[in-house]
């Protein structure tokens, strides 16, 4: 929380890359030897839960462009956390997946929004109920991902991408971003008007007189 708060303050960062620590796995989850404590005091989800939602969620609304880099395997809050981000980069050989169901449970850290609404409703179903994984051109055909790359390249593209987003003009990124979120999460007509609100602001912006 603290380090999105200050990326957002610094006008100095016009774009964001996320990306895990290595080449084997952007993320896999919560550690499963965490739950039998948390469940036996009744705290899974006030001391687990509800501040990784909180951290998920602030990513997800970060109102600069966000790209997520992704090598090796993305599963369970892995795969649910880069579903927050703008544009997904992948490596060839990544796998996804929240496969919470073998274990009993289901993921709990936003995906069942975001990941359904990225690839929708019959996708998400297949993933959330069967637990399986899917590999990189599948995520790219189902449009969880938007490019992929041969292993090791992934996060100099999402580079590139990330600096072209930051040489755009800022508020007109901003506003696009905002557009499209308004346009996925409210019904027809509320987003219309949202979007003549945004655009409203934007007109009165030095970016669109200049462009």
């Amino acid at each position: 929380d603290e380090a999105l708060t200050s990326l957002e303050a610094d006008p100095a960062i016009g774009a964001i890359v996320l990306t895990g620590d290595g080449d084997r796995a952007f993320g896999t989850g919560s550690d499963i030897k965490e739950f039998p404590g948390l469940l036996a005091d009744g705290t899974v989800v006030s001391t687990k839960l509800g501040p990784e939602n909180e951290t998920f969620t602030k990513f997800a609304n970060f109102p600069k462009p966000t790209v997520a880099a992704i090598e090796g395997y993305a599963l369970g809050g892995g795969m649910e956390l880069a579903a927050g981000a703008d544009i997904i980069v992948v490596a060839e050989n990544s796998k996804f997946g929240v496969p919470e169901i073998n274990l009993g449970a289901i993921p709990g850290s936003g995906g069942s929004v975001r990941i359904t609404r990225r690839i929708g409703i019959g996708r998400a179903s297949e993933l959330f109920l069967l637990g399986d994984m899917i590999d990189a051109q599948q995520a790219l055909a189902w449009g969880y991902a938007n490019h992929v790359k041969p292993k090791g390249e992934v996060l100099e593209h999402a580079q590139k991408l990330a600096a072209r987003l930051a040489s755009a003009p800022k508020q007109a990124v901003c506003a696009a971003k905002q557009a499209l979120r308004y346009g996925m999460y409210l019904p027809e007509e509320q987003a219309i008007a949202k979007l003549l609100d945004v655009l409203d602001v934007l007109s009165r912006t030095q970016d669109l007189h200049e462009g």
